[in-house]
């Protein structure tokens, strides 16, 4: 009403216009993104006051005429009043109806709705299904009974079913295989090969002889002799330490100083490839031709000895014996000259401290000896020559030298030389004023071929004080030489230690071994092989991707008796009969929550659900919106509660069911989320036991588990539907997928340059904020599927994140009204929330401005001193923290090496938070 059109007499109530009401709704303006709709007309007191004012309106009914006011004699306002209780009970019914319209209204819009029902339903009509959460994957490692009499092969089935020992507190948690796997007693305990031959070619830094009891000690004198008895490829080295291997099998020789690096083992490259010939006989000259001399791929190999009918466990048993000899040098013979001695006359006195009328100036003819102290005769010795029937006397008696043996003479400022002793004798010496016993040698030089026919050589040219005689040669056994290298990371090729038949390419293996970049650490990683070849009677792996760490190869040991298993129990169940005149019958599964298990699909999950009806298999539809009138399909619901539903069709969209006593039948699996993620060597009961199996194990923790989506998760999933439209094209397609994928929490696409093109980074993070283990069927199921939708010419690399952590040091003044410990708790609390996994990004830096914008948003805090902020592990800095900022990357290059994106969440045990009184 105007204001102009109302009675100037002062009888009117509301003269004053306080009591003008609002007659129009107000205009309703909400700006994009806001988290709720401003949608009410009003409100109790907004609509009482309108009804109020509304009393002196003018009322002109028909037939009256205008301008009655009949109502201008109701003067009170009082509540007590049944006219005005009546207008408020009416304010109340439109207040009532204003709040639900707007509730309504937020309800219509994924963004601003708060009831699970209403996003469930929006997000379905756009082909999209909040995620039930889907279940935790690993791999089981099976052992074989290895008694005698027990099978060498074991066949286990897919839902085999293997129970976890939970720790204190927790429920047990039921996994099963997920697909049918065979094993054998022989791929429990796969090694590494970790010997080679010792080829001991060119200068020999080192060798490996077989025992520990070899009774060498550093400065003793060992001959190699290399290719055969007559050649002249022989030297003498010297021990400069000697190491006896953990397993007192093999003793370490080395020639120079250590560190030392073994020769890198070659590949036979050389050798042909096999080919599938027929009537081969299994003996040793065909094993040497067929399986040592030629390289086979594993498929050509079985077919060769399948159609040769060759005995495979005759064939293994055989390479068995022959493999210690094949990785010996044949050719190479190692001596241990185990005496050191002086030669006879070494230490006579020197000539010229003689009496001039004891000796002759007579030098001993042939012998060209230190001419300070010339060969001389003693008067009262034979007139005979003492060397005759010798070449050379030592200076003592040396039992053990025996003809045929070798003897090394040193020099002390030349090189020396090397004889073989054709004879030994002893004699009584009494020459140059000395006496004693004596080995005389007969020598002949090692490649004179005057020691075939037994001829003796011409006289040794030495010096006799400056000469030093090895004798007494002792063969030493030579052992295989074996692998002193780690495995590396990144190594993507494993030679085994033997013949190993049946691998296949696909199949999963695990490796456990002592890593070597941290002693004492045990890991195991699974690997996927994809190539088996076969040559010199030795089996190569190749895997899909390399080592994730580096290991010690003699700790390292493979299962391949290896089954993908997920999380959930298997139930059949009778849903009830089936009803031909009821359209869209529902039923409710009794054992939630169903099991979504990783799968090739854009979503990452499917339901492990299967409906018989009558004994005849249905499918499962996403929707019976499209399906025709005979479309034996249902679709699976999940309510609020976790509770699924299959609901059937009415006859024109989907068949109906028809009618029969108890046909309907369900066999699905129940469990699913984050309880499944159990630890490494937890799944160690087997609940159903194949024959001959003995044992299992997880070498590696339960990974990929999602709970079920929350709502916050749905608003921003949902439409990444409608915006990929399962393809990746755009560098946002690849993040939206990666993000909807179920058991992926966050995802970061990044365009990178290799060095040599373009490339799409993901980074990513599982739902329950660990990192994605590349071994795991989560990380292996999301490259698949990336691989199926993406654009095949882009160049796409997936990894985890790399997690940064801060601490926080804040001093608080406490409101003396509030408890001062309980807002300190609370203040702890809010910056554990802030800066937690759920509201953080990757590449996300963290301010001082922000951590103390958090504090002081707690409730009785008056004011905050942060005094450090900065990573865990780091000292504060000299600015920290006033105008501090700690950054945080997305994945980058950095010295050719592409690194994944930081997330930066705050260190639980690194907030300090402190009172300080005013």
């Amino acid at each position: 009403m105007n204001k102009e059109s109302r009675p100037s007499d002062d009888t009117r109530l509301d003269a004053c216009g306080c009591c003008e009401g609002e007659h129009e709704g107000p205009a309703i303006y909400n700006r994009p993104g806001l988290p709720a709709l401003a949608y009410r007309i009003g409100t109790h007191a907004t609509f009482f006051r309108s009804m109020v004012a509304g009393l002196g309106e003018a009322i002109i009914p028909d037939g009256q005429h205008a301008g009655a006011r009949p109502l201008d004699a109701l003067a009170t306002r009082a509540l007590d009043d049944p006219s005005i209780s009546l207008l408020d009970a009416a304010a109340t019914v439109a207040d009532v109806l204003a709040f639900y319209q707007e509730r309504i209204a937020n309800e219509v819009y994924l963004r601003t709705s708060s009831e699970r029902r209403s996003i469930l339903e929006l997000a379905r009509a756009i082909g999209y299904e909040l995620s039930p959460g889907v279940s935790a994957s690993t791999f089981l490692a099976f052992t074989l009974e290895e008694v005698p009499g027990a099978p060498k092969i074991a066949v286990v089935p897919k839902g085999t079913r293997v129970q976890s020992v939970p720790p204190q507190g927790k429920l047990p948690q039921t996994f099963e295989t997920a697909e049918e796997m065979t094993a054998r007693a022989e791929w429990g305990t796969i090694r590494p090969r970790l010997t080679q031959p010792q080829l001991l070619q060119g200068d020999v830094p080192y060798i490996f002889l077989k025992g520990a009891a070899t009774n060498l000690n550093q400065g003793d004198r060992v001959l190699i002799v290399k290719g055969g008895t007559f050649n002249n490829d022989v030297t003498v080295q010297t021990v400069r330490k000697v190491e006896t291997a953990a397993d007192q099998l093999s003793t370490l020789v080395l020639f120079t100083p250590p560190p030392i690096s073994v020769q890198p083992y070659e590949t036979p490259y050389w050798l042909g490839p096999g080919t599938i010939d027929t009537n081969v006989g299994l003996k040793e000259s065909s094993i040497e031709e067929y399986i040592i001399g030629r390289r086979w791929t594993d498929r050509d190999l079985n077919v060769f000895l399948s159609i040769n009918n060759w005995n495979i466990d005759d064939l293994l048993d055989h390479l068995e014996r022959m493999r210690e000899s094949r990785e010996v040098a044949q050719d190479v013979k190692v001596f241990a000259l185990r005496e050191r001695s002086g030669f006879f006359g070494h230490n006579a006195p020197v000539y010229q401290s003689l009496p001039k009328d004891a000796a002759s100036n007579v030098i001993y003819p042939g012998h060209n000896w230190d001419s300070g102290w010339e060969i001389w005769k003693d008067p009262s010795s034979d007139p005979v020559d003492y060397y005759s029937g010798a070449d050379v006397y030592l200076e003592r008696s040396i039992p053990g030298v025996l003809s045929g043996s070798w003897a090394f003479f040193e020099r002390s400022n030349g090189p020396g030389e090397v004889f073989r002793v054709t004879s030994v004798s002893e004699r009584s010496l009494a020459k140059f004023a000395i006496t004693g016993k004596a080995t005389g040698l007969v020598l002949a030089t090692h490649d004179s071929e005057d020691l075939k026919n037994n001829i003796p050589s011409k006289s040794p040219n030495f010096l006799v004080r400056d000469t030093t005689a090895f004798v007494r040669s002792e063969e030493l056994e030579l052992s295989a030489l074996p692998f002193l290298d780690a495995l590396g990371a990144g190594d993507t090729k494993l030679l085994l230690d033997r013949l190993m038949l049946g691998i296949k390419t696909g199949q999963a293996v695990i490796l456990t071994g002592e890593r070597a970049d941290a002693a004492g650490v045990t890991n195991s990683e699974a690997l996927v092989v994809n190539a088996v070849n076969h040559f010199a009677g030795y089996t190569e792996l190749t895997f899909k991707s390399g080592l994730e760490h580096p290991y010690r190869r003699e700790t390292v040991k493979l299962n391949a008796n290896v089954a993908p298993a997920t999380h959930g129990e298997t139930v059949r169940e009778i849903l009830g009969s089936g009803n031909n005149a009821e359209p869209n019958q529902r039923f409710v599964l009794k054992r939630p929550p169903l099991t979504h298990v990783p799968a090739l699909t854009p979503s990452g999950a499917k339901a492990e659900l299967a409906v018989r009806v009558s004994n005849v298999l249905w499918d499962v539809a996403p929707s019976l919106y499209g399906l025709d009138s005979r479309g034996q399909s249902y679709a699976v619901r999940i309510d609020d509660e976790g509770k699924a539903s299959v609901i059937f069709g009415d006859g024109e969209r989907g068949a109906r069911l028809p009618s029969g006593a108890e046909n309907v039948v369900a066999s699905y699996r129940t469990g699913t989320g984050p309880d499944g993620e159990v630890e490494a060597g937890a799944l160690t009961l087997l609940q159903t036991r194949p024959l001959g199996v003995r044992g299992v194990t997880n070498p590696l923790p339960a990974s990929g588990a999602a709970a079920p989506q929350r709502l916050e998760n749905a608003r921003e999933n949902a439409p990444l539907t409608v915006l990929t439209l399962d393809r990746m094209v755009s560098l946002q397609d690849y993040e939206d997928f990666t993000r909807s994928f179920a058991g992926i929490g966050k995802a970061q696409a990044v365009a990178l340059w290799d060095g040599e093109s373009r490339l799409v980074h993901i980074t990513i993070a599982a739902s329950s904020g660990k990192p994605v283990d590349k071994q795991s069927i989560l990380y292996i199921n999301l490259l698949k599927s990336m691989d199926a939708f993406r654009d095949p010419s882009r160049q796409v690399r997936v990894d985890s994140f790399r997690l940064l952590t801060f601490d926080v040091t804040a001093n608080v003044i406490i409101d003396p009204r509030h408890e001062a410990s309980r807002v300190r708790a609370e203040v702890e609390a809010a910056l554990l929330r802030a800066f937690d996994f759920a509201r953080r990004a990757f590449g996300q830096a963290v301010s001082a401005a922000e951590v103390t914008t958090v504090i002081q948003r707690v409730p009785g805090v008056i004011a905050c001193d942060l005094d450090a902020l900065h990573l865990s592990g780091e000292a504060p800095g000299p600015d920290d923290p006033p105008g501090q900022i700690l950054p945080a990357a997305t994945a980058h290059e950095h010295n050719n090496e592409i690194l994944p994106g930081e997330l930066l969440l705050i260190n639980p045990l690194g907030v300090k938070v402190s009172e300080v009184k005013q």
